[in-house]
């Protein structure tokens, strides 16, 4: 087999194909607005709460999210999308304080749960998104 000299230069596209997630798959995005939009999947994995808290991990460059209780001052909550299924949170104030900058929306792929219900979504690894053809 031959061997490719600029192999170094290839990067792996850890995005999919456009369309719908099978309803087995989580799905988080977030947009230019700060919102972070989750499907059932997602939203069941973390216990349909009715609010999350926010993480930050500087070493692993990825956003926590887990389930709050509404009263909690860290808490923000939780709206189920008004067209659709899925949930949305507004989560301006979190992103405006890491100085996390959105332009358009993006997709977080390898998105995992810890044993504690953490759901870690890592920025290395977005997908823009758009909403394609219709």
């Amino acid at each position: 087999m031959e061997t490719n000299e600029h192999s170094s230069d290839w990067r792996l596209f850890h995005g999919g194909a456009y369309g719908r997630p099978g309803h087995t798959n989580m799905r988080v995005t977030v947009n230019s607005r700060n919102y972070l939009y989750f499907n059932e999947a997602a939203f069941e994995a973390l216990g349909n709460p009715v609010a999350v808290e926010f993480y930050y991990s500087e070493r692993l460059h990825a956003i926590g999210v887990k389930s709050a209780e509404a009263k909690v001052g860290s808490a923000f909550p939780c709206y189920p999308k008004k067209y659709g299924r899925g949930y949305y949170i507004r989560a301006s104030a979190f992103l405006h304080h890491r100085k996390l900058i959105v332009e358009g929306t993006v997709q977080f792929n390898r998105i995992s749960l810890d044993h504690q219900g953490m759901m870690m979504l890592p920025l290395h690894f977005v997908t823009r998104v758009g909403r394609g053809a219709r």
